[in-house]
């Protein structure tokens, strides 16, 4: 069973995509507090992150780079998740983190599994 870290500060969408990707056969992690994100990733070793970008504390830009800058953790998939952050601009930004893939909210069930088979 895949592990899936799901980090975002909207305890509601944590739910709501909690609850999918455990009727989809993931085995779903959350976390609210992007401050502890890096602890949570070296705890949990999840098999991918679904991160959103507009946090308190860290945003998700500093969390993805950061990241993407360890041996251990450099590894592991990450969709971004945005509400805000939609424009062109943002991508380039993205891609700079190393993210492939963002999804704009509300993410749709179907799409979020969609993505998630595509990365892994």
């Amino acid at each position: 069973m895949k592990r899936i870290l799901i980090i975002d500060d909207d305890q509601d969408f944590l739910k709501e995509m909690g609850e999918t990707l455990k009727l989809s056969g993931y085995d779903p992690l959350t976390l609210s507090n992007s401050e502890l994100a890096f602890i949570k990733v070296m705890e949990l070793k999840p098999d991918l992150i679904l991160l959103d970008l507009k946090m308190e504390g860290m945003s998700g830009f500093q969390i993805a780079n950061e990241l993407s800058l360890l041996p251990e953790t450099k590894h592991i998939q990450v969709i971004f998740i945005t509400g805000v952050y939609t424009e062109q601009m943002y991508r380039t930004i993205m891609s700079l983190c190393g993210i492939k893939q963002c999804l704009t909210k509300p993410v749709s069930p179907l799409e979020l599994i969609s993505a998630i088979e595509k990365t892994m």
